[in-house]
């Protein structure tokens, strides 16, 4: 069963359904959200504006749509931004990627830079990796429903900054989450500013019973930085793109709006869905599309369909990916 609203399913251990075929998601954003909220966060983020033209936030590019508007929108908000795209290898950035980055910087007259997110990797995270990597590539044809769902649950825990949790991760992107925002908190010191602009729809502050788009980081005091994330922050809608990717030099020919999973950008997403999927009873990154249906950002049937294609694994183990990039030193093959 999957949800009346959003595209969650009922073979997800944590999710839950009322009487009406709502899940627990879809409820609790309903009674939790406030724009109050959101718009006091806006407020405050426009007090981080400088008035003397420096750069005052980063805007991460990955030469998407959602990102490319994102760059656009910060620029019409009146900040000053650096653009920077990150590379840990094993993500997919093709040469029509690169192309649409330095057209549309170039466009908006804004510096861009690529970073290097590996030197993000703990060894913590590298050691998860190892695990990832054999259990998707000797394990997991092994193992049981119950046995992989349970993973899934659990490593839901493990995927902040801070976490030092060594295992293998079913949704490699949550381990990947962990060096990513580790970098975005230390490029922004590096660069000498306070907030780093993202065009993932997501939100913040669950725990709190309050859905926000701003993330505090301060693992060092007096030093915070601010996550935002800038179609939530904004109710942002799939529609909303097109206008604005004309105006930055996208052709009509890439107008037709893709929505996809995480196979589209990362090798070892590809992996993940490729070998996961059927042991789980849904997509590992169903989650993700299930969240932008509930804000509005694209509709259910998008979502769905984007779920339903088949991932093509690539022509080469993860473990393979992770040592030819660097992620891993060749002697743990």
């Amino acid at each position: 069963m999957r949800c009346k609203l959003c595209i969650n399913s009922s073979e997800n251990p944590s999710r839950t359904f009322d009487e009406n075929g709502v899940c627990n998601v879809c409820r609790e954003f309903k009674t939790n959200f406030s724009q109050a909220a959101l718009d006091a966060e806006l407020s405050f983020l426009k007090t981080l504006i400088r008035k003397d033209g420096s750069t005052d936030c980063l805007v991460a590019l990955s030469g998407g749509k959602d990102s490319a508007a994102a760059l656009y929108t910060v620029r019409k908000m009146g900040f000053h931004p650096k653009a920077f795209t990150f590379d840990a290898g094993y993500n997919v950035i093709s040469d029509r990627q690169r192309e649409k980055i330095k057209n549309v910087t170039q466009i908006l007259k804004v510096p861009h830079a690529y970073i290097d997110a590996r030197p993000y990797i703990s060894e913590e995270d590298r050691e998860s990796f190892r695990l990832t990597a054999e259990f998707y590539d000797s394990q997991i044809e092994h193992m049981d429903s119950e046995t992989v769902l349970k993973m899934f649950r659990d490593e839901r825990h493990c995927n902040r900054p801070k976490d030092k949790t060594i295992r293998p991760f079913v949704r490699p992107c949550r381990l990947c989450r962990r060096a990513v925002i580790r970098g975005y908190y230390a490029e922004a010191v590096r660069h000498h500013v306070s907030v780093v602009f993202l065009g993932i729809n997501e939100w913040c502050g669950v725990h709190q019973n309050n859905y926000t788009a701003v993330r505090k980081l301060e693992p060092v005091p007096g030093k915070p930085v601010y996550i935002v994330h800038l179609p939530f922050l904004i109710h942002r809608k799939m529609e909303d793109l097109v206008p604005i990717l004309r105006k930055i030099g996208w052709s009509e020919d890439d107008m037709d709006i893709h929505i996809g999973t995480g196979r589209s950008g990362c090798l070892l997403a590809r992996i993940a869905e490729s070998k996961a999927t059927g042991l789980l009873g849904f997509n590992p990154d169903e989650t993700r599309l299930a969240r932008e249906v509930t804000v509005g950002f694209i509709h259910r049937a998008q979502a769905l369909n984007a779920v339903s294609q088949q991932a093509e694994p690539p022509d080469t183990s993860m473990m393979d990916i992770l040592i030819s990039k660097n992620i891993l030193p060749s002697f743990d093959k």
